[in-house]
This record gives structure tokens, C-alpha cells and sequence, in this order.
């Protein structure tokens, strides 16, 4: 218990050193810009009636946050090809969330409440599930990408994004136990679009997301023993 305290206090420590207000008021923006795009949305549909039917429980807007977080997902995974360090990691996690997302947001064909477009049959699910975590798991055997000696030379930044859309999706879950499926679609439909531009500016900016092109913190971490980490052996970072 005493090593995980150190490992969580440390990993904490750096994680709000290195933050800056810049990075943390865009992320909140981006937040507002997605719930506000996906209020928007749900609003246009509810000019004419149609909001309770496209945004209900399997109703037609799951198929669309199905392929706005499929594409998400393949962007994460793409960035885990791509990148190393501590992206590598971050995005390849991201990745297999995105993929499993798709799965649950896909209608079962046996559903009661299944109403017409895309579909998966519930003996199915179980298979692709199994094939995503291959997929996800036979990466990081084949990279083999070093993390780091230290957790201060990690960024933690794309938690911040992440932790955001986790933060909208879960209060989506809310709003279902309230019985309240318009609200629980558009907040799920703004955590996949938060996804979706967040896996972007992966792409786009990874310097953004990647410590070593970040100032690096001059005070000693407390999580190492005798000089050594225990995150890696290696001598060197790639």
C-alpha cells in the first residue's frame, strides 16, 4: 500500500506540475464547444418532434455515435502506430475504449427496443470484443515502446482531454438512470465528438502530449529507489 501511495502521490504531483491554465481552459472549451454542437444538434430535431425519436435508446443518433467514436478509435490506434513513448500507451488505451464503445453502441438485433439500421446479433459481440483486445493487445507485445525511468518525464497531458470526455460520457449514464434519454444521447453523442477532435490534434500537434518536447521538471521525483525506476530498466529513451 505504502509503494502504491508513493506511485499515485508522484504521478499526481507531476501530473499538476506540468499542467498550465492554457491547456486546461482549452480542453473545458473544447467541453462546451462539444455539448453545445451536440445540444444543437438535439435541439434542430426537436423543432419538428423528432428529437425523442432519434434520440432514444437504440434510436437512430447510437448508429451515428457509433461512427463518430469508430473513427476516433481508428485515429487512437493509428497514433499508437505512429508514436512511442508515452502516446503510444495513452492512445493505444484509447483506442480500446473507442473500439468497445462501438460495440455497446451498436443496436442487438434481439433488442426490443431495436428499431431499424445497423445491428449486432448479441452472440456476436462476445467474438469482436475478443478480436479488439487481440488487435489492441498484439500491438504493445509487438512495439514493445519504452515508457520511461521516471514518472517525471511523463506529460500526462492526454489525460486531461480524455478525463473530460470520460467526465461528459459519465454523466450521461446519469441522466439514463434518471430516465432521461434525450439528455443521455446528446451528452454521449459530445463525449464521442470530444474523442473525435481530441484523437485529431493528436495528429495534428503531438508535441502538445509528449514530455520530451516539454520543459523538463528540475526537482528529484520521490518514485524511485536507489537511482532506479521502477517503470523501466532501460538506460536510454528512444
Amino acid at each position: 500500500m505504502h509503494v502504491l501511495r508513493l506511485f499515485f502521490t508522484e504521478a499526481l504531483r507531476v501530473f499538476l506540475l506540468r499542467r498550465t491554465l492554457k491547456e486546461i481552459a482549452g480542453s473545458l472549451g473544447l467541453a462546451v464547444v462539444t455539448i453545445t454542437a451536440a445540444g444543437l444538434v438535439a435541439w434542430l430535431f426537436s423543432l419538428d418532434g423528432a428529437a425523442s425519436d432519434v434520440f432514444q435508446e437504440n434510436g437512430p443518433i447510437e448508429s451515428v455515435q457509433a461512427w463518430i467514436v469508430l473513427v476516433a478509435g481508428v485515429q487512437f490506434y493509428l497514433a499508437a502506430l505512429r508514436f512511442g513513448f508515452e502516446i503510444f500507451y495513452g492512445t493505444l488505451l484509447l483506442s480500446l475504449g473507442a473500439f468497445l464503445a462501438v460495440v455497446r453502441e451498436i443496436p442487438a438485433c434481439e433488442s426490443a427496443f431495436y428499431f431499424g439500421g445497423i445491428c449486432l446479433r448479441h452472440s456476436w459481440q462476445g467474438e469482436i470484443q475478443a478480436v479488439i483486445v487481440l488487435l489492441v493487445a498484439g500491438l504493445a507485445l509487438w512495439r514493445r515502446e519504452p515508457l520511461a525511468r521516471h514518472l517525471r518525464e511523463l506529460n500526462f497531458f492526454w489525460i486531461v482531454p480524455a478525463g473530460t470526455a470520460f467526465a461528459i460520457l459519465v454523466a450521461a449514464e446519469v441522466m439514463e438512470g434518471l430516465g432521461q434519454p434525450v439528455i443521455e444521447e446528446t451528452l454521449e453523442l459530445a463525449g464521442y465528438l470530444h474523442l473525435l477532435v481530441f484523437a485529431a490534434a493528436l495528429h495534428l500537434a503531438p508535441h502538445w502530449f509528449d514530455a520530451r518536447q516539454a520543459p523538463q521538471l528540475s526537482e528529484p521525483g520521490v518514485w524511485s529507489w536507489r537511482g532506479r525506476s521502477f517503470l523501466s530498466r532501460r538506460e536510454h529513451l528512444r
